[in-house]
């Protein structure tokens, strides 16, 4: 189950599953490789205790960094959907219906969104329920998606009048407007997440010196 999950984020990123495990584990080879050298040439056990926290420590952050790249691409993704929504709006009031404005869409926006948006259309070309709305909105990570989706839906059911256009334009700068100070909630949590580093850092370093100096005193002890 964990391997699937692994597989499907690296590859969701665009990677090679198969050459990014080999890489991690050609990484961690190397880094006990070297550091049994080291202990085998200096016997102390704060190099052993050393070597064991920097073997983590390189594995949770070459772990981090796919989970970093998928964080930094579902938001590339919601800041594409809200900017694309914004000139849906625009399509609608030049009397465009709601599918030929989504495919008006497609001229800009990335592959990867091009590829979304096909296959919404592919899915309201079989299925006239709300159920392609809500698959579309599924590829992204934020709820306001679905809102939006959900907003556009009614619009169609409901009639694309004025009423329904002035609704959506309502709900879209709300939920615009919400999107933006959860990117500024998020940004905060992150950089308070970042403050705690410096903290691990120094109590590794206490507890590195704290062994040098019971190996320090224990020598000394011997020597007396």
């Amino acid at each position: 189950m964990a391997k699937n999950k692994w597989k499907k984020l690296i590859e969701g990123l665009g990677y090679s599953f198969k050459k990014e495990i080999f890489k991690i584990a050609f990484i961690n080879l190397v880094t006990i490789a070297s550091l049994l050298l080291l202990n085998i040439f200096v016997k102390e056990i704060v190099l052993l205790v050393l070597s064991i926290l920097s073997t983590l420590l390189i594995n949770y952050l070459l772990f981090s960094f796919y989970n970093g790249k998928k964080e930094q691409m579902e938001k590339m993704h919601g800041e594409e959907l809200i900017a694309l929504l914004s000139y849906l709006r625009t399509f609608i009031d030049n009397h465009n219906n709601i599918y030929q404005s989504f495919q008006k869409l497609v001229d800009f926006a990335s592959p990867w969104m091009k590829e979304k948006i096909g296959e919404f259309l592919l899915d309201v070309d079989s299925d006239k329920s709300v159920k392609p709305f809500i698959d579309f909105a599924a590829n992204f990570s934020s709820s306001i998606s679905k809102n939006l989706m959900l907003s556009i839906y009614q619009m169609i059911d409901q009639g694309e009048n004025s009423s329904q256009l002035s609704q959506f334009t309502f709900l879209f700068q709300n939920i615009s407007n919400n999107y933006n100070s959860e990117l500024r909630s998020k940004k905060q949590k992150s950089l308070g997440q970042m403050a705690v580093y410096p903290l691990v850092g120094a109590g590794a370093i206490v507890l590195v010196l704290s062994f040098s100096i019971i190996s320090v005193v224990g020598d000394m002890v011997n020597v007396l």
